[in-house]
């Protein structure tokens, strides 16, 4: 079976893409989970992005699906990628949004010193209260093992050159707003792609929610 997936982004869940279920007009069936150390399935374990797209293999495999479509939300959207480039058989069409591809000791450095539990009950009390509704009890486990994992990353990211070598067919879109990614590092992985495109999105920024849901949904349809 042929299949759409949408993966949601780092300290997310299957619930952050709810909105996103309503895509009309596809052939294929939609599914949408919890991936590997979030939302339901949070159980205060690490996971590398490698974990995560074994993850999602499963996931292909316990539901019978041979071939899939991905929207990917900025985390999710890199796993797709990794999944594109390591197991091409498996995956047809990309869509990714708000994700960064630009990963270098510092940049994860920088990125990972906001991910501090106990920095976030300090200073974004409403943000702690969010990711413990969501995740449990190990919420603040999840944070920890993200800001690792994205340390991790940054030693054996996606390189140009496997960019390069990555055959399906691409949509990298960003956010005009988006402080976590930038349009320059989005050209260039653009630019490495066979067989890539890139959209903008307007009066946005990388929050999911910050983004015109209908607009999205028809981007997503029409790519796919």
């Amino acid at each position: 079976m042929k299949a759409v997936l949408l993966l949601h982004g780092a300290l997310g869940s299957a619930s952050q893409l709810n909105h996103l279920k309503n895509i009309t007009g596809l052939d294929q069936p939609l599914f949408t989970f919890d991936m590997k150390g979030h939302g339901m399935r949070c159980d205060g374990n690490s996971f590398s992005i490698e974990d995560l797209a074994d993850d999602v293999l499963n996931y292909m495999n316990d539901n019978k699906i041979t071939q899939a479509d991905i929207f990917g939300y900025s985390m999710g959207g890199y796993v797709a990628l990794h999944l594109a480039l390591n197991h091409p058989s498996k995956i047809n069409k990309v869509f990714t949004l708000g994700t960064k591809l630009n990963w270098t000791p510092e940049i994860a450095t920088q990125e990972a010193v906001m991910l501090n539990p106990d920095r976030m009950l300090e200073k974004i009390p409403h943000y702690a209260a969010m990711l413990k509704s969501i995740h449990g009890n190990f919420w603040k486990e999840l944070v920890l093992h993200t800001a690792e994992m994205m340390k991790r990353l940054a030693f054996k990211p996606i390189s140009a050159e496997e960019m390069k070598s990555i055959h399906q067919s691409i949509r990298l879109a960003i956010a005009d707003g988006d402080s976590m990614v930038t349009q320059e590092e989005t050209i260039t992985a653009f630019r490495n792609l066979q067989n890539g495109s890139m959209l903008v999105i307007p009066s946005a920024k990388h929050p999911l929610d910050s983004v015109d849901l209908k607009r999205l949904t028809f981007e997503i349809q029409s790519f796919l």
